[in-house]
């Protein structure tokens, strides 16, 4: 990429975008997902602080495959979060039922890996 490039004009156009990119956002696990995407957001932060974060060339599908090849027990609950989380993210479509099976799907992916969490981040009822 060359200095002056239409992506690099762009991408100073959004220094904040960048700036939480390479410094993350902090994500509150022991909340409930506020939505399908904040499910799947907090998702990709277990993930990550588990050391199976998501490569940038595999799809939110092949991730799931990958990470219920490794979390076997809640390999269901993840093909169901992803599922979701690709409807409402390409399709843009959502529904109180999608949240609620998310919520319930991402509640049964935390507490299952919950020993990966650091205490303070832990929801109280799961201790």
């Amino acid at each position: 990429r060359t200095p002056g490039s239409l992506f690099d004009d762009l991408r100073d156009l959004f220094p904040r975008v960048r700036h939480n990119q390479q410094h993350g956002i902090r994500v509150d696990l022991r909340a409930p997902p506020e939505n399908v995407r904040d499910a799947y957001r907090k998702l990709l932060v277990l993930a990550a602080q588990e050391g199976q974060p998501r490569q940038s060339t595999e799809s939110p599908r092949d991730f799931a495959q990958r990470l219920g090849g490794v979390w076997v027990s809640v390999a269901d609950p993840l093909d169901n979060l992803t599922r979701r989380y690709i409807a409402t993210r390409y399709g843009e479509t959502t529904s109180d039922d999608d949240l609620n099976d998310v919520r319930q799907s991402w509640d049964r992916i935390r507490t299952s890996v919950g020993e990966a969490v650091p205490a303070s981040q832990r929801h109280p009822q799961h201790e």
